[in-house]
């Protein structure tokens, strides 16, 4: 029986970087025993015509992939060289993901990721930023049901901790390139400094794909700080009672947060969906 998807994952990577089609070919074992494939189909693949197989006219196949692959990460991509995502094809991490049905945005993310070790400062910000929102909305994080009075971050919400500035930056970058307009100083704005939390939380109903619309706000350190304590696992009544008096906050308040944010859905309870 012919594994069609092997066959199809092997014809796409072949498409898509002409090296891998070219070690194929040429009977690279390592190469081979990456795609899965049987002797039979292997056999199939090294007796057609290497041009008609791995054929991509114009390039237009690559183009297009590329271009959908990098939407998620307009504003990192706008300040990395443009190679970095030309030789995404021929890395480790696209064909890792494509031999495990993965998700090629986050392959990216990690490609990205990667190589992007010595890049400026708030370079490496927005793309830390980008890849939180491309993980946000595909993953869900584990993490302890609430019970009783207690509330927890939700597993659908996410607080991501950048270099001080990055939100601001994202949004000038992303106004810029809306309006069509000179794209912005790719910079922090004077004065920025030390660290800021970002929540990210993800909408309860997915699309099609399973993807979900993000929400994202930078968030003031008190309520940073208080999300952070709840991430750390759920809270009860009588511990927020005493986290308040410990950071000299009004129990009261602190509760009237604790609604807002449990009907926003960045909290969760025991009675609350699981999403």
């Amino acid at each position: 029986m012919v594994n069609h998807r092997a066959l199809q994952r092997t014809l796409f990577r072949m498409q898509l970087d002409p090296g891998f089609a070219e070690r194929l070919q040429a009977g690279d074992r390592v190469t081979i025993a990456s795609t899965g494939l049987a002797e039979g189909e292997l056999a199939w693949l090294r007796a057609a015509d290497p041009r008609g197989v791995s054929a991509d006219r114009g390039g237009s196949r690559r183009a297009q992939f590329l271009r959908n692959v990098a939407l998620e990460f307009s504003s990192s991509l706008a300040l990395l060289p443009s190679q970095l995502l030309e030789e995404f094809p021929c890395s480790d991490e696209f064909h890792s993901a494509v031999r495990a049905d993965g998700s090629l945005p986050l392959a990216l993310a990690r490609y990205l990721e990667a190589r992007s070790v010595r890049a400026p400062r708030e370079v490496r910000a927005l793309l830390a930023l980008e890849s939180a929102m491309v993980s946000a909305r595909r993953i869900t994080r584990e993490t302890v049901r609430p019970t009783g009075d207690a509330v927890g971050l939700a597993p659908w919400a996410h607080l991501v901790r950048l270099p001080s500035g990055t939100f601001a930056l994202a949004t000038r970058l992303r106004e810029a390139a809306a309006s069509g307009t000179k794209p912005v100083a790719p910079g922090f704005a004077p004065g920025d400094s030390g660290n800021e939390c970002v929540l990210i939380r993800a909408a309860a109903d997915a699309d099609f794909a399973g993807h979900r619309q993000l929400y994202v706000e930078p968030l003031p350190p008190p309520i940073a700080e208080f999300l952070a304590y709840v991430e750390q696992q759920p809270r009860s009544r009588s511990e927020r009672a005493s986290y308040a008096r410990q950071v000299d906050a009004d129990g009261d308040a602190l509760e009237a947060l604790v609604g807002e944010l449990l009907s926003e859905g960045a909290l969760w309870t025991m009675s609350a969906p699981t999403d």
